[in-house]
């Protein structure tokens, strides 16, 4: 079973094979503190209460509670199996990794994640998002790089990708800081850009890269790599060497059809339309003088 960690460092685990024992390890030698039989094969990872006590359930369906003195869960980004007493942390299938593949020289490391539902309009209200569909959890998360100043490249996976062409999906930035948000500037079509601050692009789960005239289908699992360059545009930590940066996954194509373009922070287009209509007004004062 998966691991939990003691306050004390100590790591709980239990037998998966014909031991049947829950194993208390000691974290800077890796040797057994002690072990509980259980009788039968443990299936949960184990729990630890505030006061230390272990608790694991078995193959017959019995739970155990085993005497520790660890004094609760660590506190660390992730001490057990979904995070924490009330397991709310998401399996590692929602939480963002770094890239296997670096910019040279660059190495890259995630601390934690989180994963958050948000609706629409709870994105516009916090966000100020003008018409972006979210397809995707909110993923929040916090990392360091070798190199400061440097591009780090992420990645997270989902099966909650539309069906859509994927030059109709968006990958936003969102900034707590100051309640906005921001679209990744360049969809990498013909390979990986892992240099290019905001560049990000969608491979299958065979690693295959998809181009922006490729169709994607709700429910295959896809791959989302994103580049996010330290105290650049995407990193809200302005700390060298540490990178903050929510991002969500979804289509800016409304209703009507209209596709506004989020990597100009949704203010290109309205100039543009407010300057039209500035010459359409010049242009009726002539005709009618």
């Amino acid at each position: 079973s998966s691991p939990a960690i003691g306050s004390d460092g100590t790591i709980y685990v239990g037998s998966s094979n014909s031991s049947n024992n829950l194993y208390a390890i000691n974290p800077a030698d890796h040797s057994i503190k002690w072990y509980c039989y259980t009788d039968k094969e443990i299936q949960s990872p184990p729990a630890i209460g505030s006061d230390g006590t272990i608790y694991v359930t078995t193959a017959g369906g019995e739970l155990f509670a085993v005497e520790g003195n660890s004094g609760g869960l660590a506190d660390t980004p992730w001490p057990k199996f979904h995070n924490n007493a009330k397991n709310t942390g998401y399996r590692i299938f929602d939480a963002v990794q770094a890239s296997s593949i670096q910019a040279s020289g660059v190495t890259v490391g995630v601390t934690n994640c989180c994963a958050k539902e948000m609706t629409n309009a709870e994105l516009n209200t916090k966000y100020s998002t003008n018409g972006f569909n979210i397809k995707s959890m909110i993923r929040s998360f916090n990392a360091t790089i070798s190199v400061n100043g440097g591009c780090g490249t992420f990645k997270f996976n989902s099966t909650a990708v539309p069906t859509s062409r994927v030059a109709d999906l968006r990958l936003i930035k969102f900034y707590d800081t100051n309640g906005t948000s921001k679209g990744y500037r360049t969809y990498a079509s013909s390979g990986p850009e892992y240099a290019i601050d905001g560049s990000w692009w969608l491979t299958n789960s065979s690693g295959t890269h998809l181009a922006a005239s490729d169709v994607t289908t709700l429910g295959t699992e896809y791959y989302v790599y994103f580049v996010v360059q330290d105290n650049g545009d995407y990193d809200e930590n302005r700390a060298l060497g540490a990178i903050t940066d929510p991002v969500g996954l979804g289509s800016t194509t409304g209703d009507s059809g209209c596709v506004l373009n989020p990597n100009a922070g949704f203010g290109i287009e309205w100039l543009f339309m407010g300057l039209v209509a500035v010459v359409l007004m010049f242009r009726m004062r002539f005709v009618s003088d």
